[in-house]
């Protein structure tokens, strides 16, 4: 009730009760329903600016009204499009809080608000994802989910939901139409564990329809067939979460072969300062050896990635735009002769020129570009050796042989002209 303060041309009142003025009681009214109810404090809509309690107004009446008008709660985006009915916003600071001017009267927003798993998953629940004290995580796992490759399949799975410290889930991306359904049916009954299917076959695509259904505050990939060490996940949130900030953190790995394991690099001093340049010496970035902030690593990771060397994509394009730390802890096991493998198949070596014309596309350096256009020689004379040697195409062979010549550097395979003349050495590749 409006009660007027001798000597003072100001009104005080409190809204813990009832209001007096009856217009203005049917408008608060409707801001305070989710407090009427007593718990529920997820209020999205319009709320007075004079909550507050106690609230000096103004007398005037021009003041009065100019002060009492809506303040609508701005609600920041969330970066991967949350809608704002799934943010949970805490106003027990404006009940409490007493303001004596006007323009102070509303408390700002905290910059970062909580929010939960299930809330922020656009597709409904995440699977597994119930502490949100835990930082979570999105591991993207692209497959064929072929029926000779499912042991494997599941054993990656099984790494990735065995990791400790974080919320963990895993996207698996089904890409072509050569998916065992017995094997789908199979992931579609995993724990923490979702399936995406798409038409278009290869891991760029893969990646990116992933990367569309990541609701977590990390995200990373993982090949079908390799795995995450114990603690994998939580030594590298400890590197993003460290004192430099970083966009993404690069791990050292294993390379599992017949042999036995061996470090992929144990120094990586020279990759941190010209990571590009290393990057075309010696591979530095395993498959499942990276992880991201979803917040400053978007969709731009994975546009215009090839279909084939897709790790030494994302290496040039995390050093050229995000801003990388390194690990030399080993976290994943790659496995280096796996069958089914596309390394060693002639669709793989015949996409390599394209791959090295999408590599110059990246904003490089001068000296890398260089580097990169001379490779292309001896891309060209590797697809020539391989169709005269293994397939016995001798006219394609002949083709990318003169492709050899005259890219940058190409005069070192002139000598190749001979095999591709030797009448014996042809009938041979032929024969065999």
């Amino acid at each position: 009730m409006l009660e007027p303060k001798l000597g003072s041309r100001r009104v005080e009142f409190g809204i813990a009760g009832g209001i007096g003025c009856r217009c203005f009681k049917r408008w608060c009214d409707n801001a305070m329903k989710p407090y009427a109810r007593g718990g529920d404090r997820t209020h999205m809509g319009i709320a007075p600016r004079g909550i507050l309690s106690p609230l000096r107004l103004p007398v005037s009446p021009p003041e009065r009204s100019r002060f009492l008008r809506p303040a609508v709660l701005r609600i920041p985006r969330h970066p991967q499009g949350t809608r704002a009915t799934g943010w949970r916003i805490d106003l027990d600071g404006l009940n409490s809080r007493s303001v004596p001017d006007p323009p102070a009267c509303h408390q700002p927003l905290p910059d970062k608000p909580s929010i939960s798993i299930a809330d922020s998953h656009p597709h409904g629940d995440s699977p597994g994802l119930t502490d949100s004290t835990l930082p979570t995580v999105t591991i993207l796992v692209p497959t064929l989910a072929l029926a000779e490759r499912r042991e494997r399949l599941l054993r990656a799975l099984a790494s990735i939901r065995s990791q400790e410290g974080v919320m963990v889930r895993a996207c698996v991306v089904v890409n072509g139409s050569e998916a065992d359904p017995a094997l789908v049916d199979e992931l579609h009954r995993q724990p923490q564990v979702e399936v995406i299917r798409i038409a278009e076959r290869g891991i760029p695509a893969a990646f990116r329809a992933g990367r569309d259904r990541v609701a977590t505050t990390y995200f990373g990939g993982l090949d079908d067939d390799d795995i995450l060490l114990p603690g994998a996940l939580a030594a590298r949130i400890a590197v993003l979460r460290g004192p430099e900030q970083p966009d993404a953190v690069v791990t050292d790995g294993l390379i599992r072969s017949a042999s036995g394991d061996r470090r992929r690099r144990r120094d990586f001093a020279a990759v941190a300062s010209d990571p590009a340049t290393e990057m075309l010496r010696e591979n530095w970035l395993l498959p499942g050896a990276w992880l991201c902030r979803s917040d400053r690593v978007g969709a731009w990771l994975f546009q215009g990635m090839p279909p084939f060397r897709e790790c030494t994509w994302l290496g040039l394009r995390l050093a050229t735009r995000a801003r990388l730390a390194f690990l030399p802890t080993p976290t994943v096991i790659y496995h280096e002769n796996s069958p089914g493998g596309a390394h060693r198949t002639l669709a793989y070596c015949l996409a390599q020129p394209a791959a090295i014309r999408q590599f110059m596309a990246l904003p490089l350096s001068p000296g890398v570009l260089a580097a990169i256009r001379a490779s292309m020689a001896g891309v060209c004379h590797e697809i020539a050796d391989r169709l005269l040697f293994d397939e016995g195409q001798r006219l394609a062979a002949w083709q990318w042989h003169l492709r050899s010549l005259v890219a940058p550097g190409g005069y070192r395979h002139l000598l190749f002209t001979r095999k591709l003349w030797w009448p014996r050495r042809w009938l041979a590749a032929v024969v065999r």
